[in-house]
């Protein structure tokens, strides 16, 4: 929760795994609810004067996450996932996600309430 002068701010990290299917169920079932949570309590909390919004990643570059582990395993791998599935050509990596909730959090407005902010380098393929 961060606060700028009256206005606060809440944002949830949820992932396009909530949005199309990419990987275990249960994370994309959680991550759903994640969004649909954002999406009803942002609605109620923006006329308390309360932004809430959730930013959902698709994969990105950590150095101890899956994608990281990978790299340094299996490098072709990574290659063949960014050519194939993600438009922008490059993975982002955990800096990139963390600057982007960042420049929400601090550009935030109610008319924000309940937004899903998507952030997977052109991964998904649902919407």
């Amino acid at each position: 929760l961060t606060s700028f002068d009256s206005l606060k701010c809440i944002c949830f990290i949820a992932s396009i795994s909530g949005l199309e299917s990419h990987g275990h169920p249960l994370y994309s079932a959680a991550k759903s609810a994640t969004i649909a949570y954002a999406r009803s309590t942002g609605r109620f909390l923006a006329g308390k004067g309360i932004s809430l919004f959730a930013v959902s990643p698709g994969a990105f570059m950590s150095e101890d996450g899956y994608w990281g582990r990978l790299a340094k395993e299996n490098p072709l791998k990574i290659k063949g996932f960014v050519d194939n599935r993600l438009t922008a050509s490059k993975m982002p990596d955990d800096i990139e996600v963390a600057n982007f909730v960042f420049l929400l959090c601090n550009n935030h407005s109610l008319n924000m309430a309940g937004s899903n902010y998507v952030f997977d380098a052109g991964q998904g393929r649902g919407w």
